[in-house]
């Protein structure tokens, strides 16, 4: 479980480090990372249903921020002319490996 959290934890600030790194931090999507790793850091201090509420709210508000953004943003990324494909792979693995911690957790 611990190995996971750390994982999920990682892949927000990466996916954060490129957005500032990029030039390209935006809000919606910053905001969905934060949201998500203090999810899953919270939920590993909880127990029972807390925890499993805490990291199924926090994967739900993750999903919506990044679904708003895509609304709001399109599927390409008008700077590079390029198709969001980084952005895919990171909420992939963000909700697949939160999605775990869920499944894993003792209820």
């Amino acid at each position: 479980m611990r190995v996971i959290t750390v994982l999920v934890v990682l892949v927000q600030l990466l996916d954060m480090a490129v957005h500032v790194f990029s030039n390209q931090a935006e809000p919606s999507r910053i905001a969905s990372n934060l949201i998500l790793a203090a999810g899953v850091l919270f939920a590993g201090r909880m127990d029972g249903g807390r925890s499993q509420l805490i990291l199924i709210l926090s994967i739900l508000v993750y999903a919506v921020l990044n679904l708003v953004f895509l609304v709001q943003n399109g599927m390409v990324n008008t700077a590079t002319g390029s198709a969001r494909i980084p952005l895919f792979g990171f909420v992939i693995v963000s909700l697949v490996l939160s999605s775990l911690l869920v499944y894993r957790r003792p209820k």
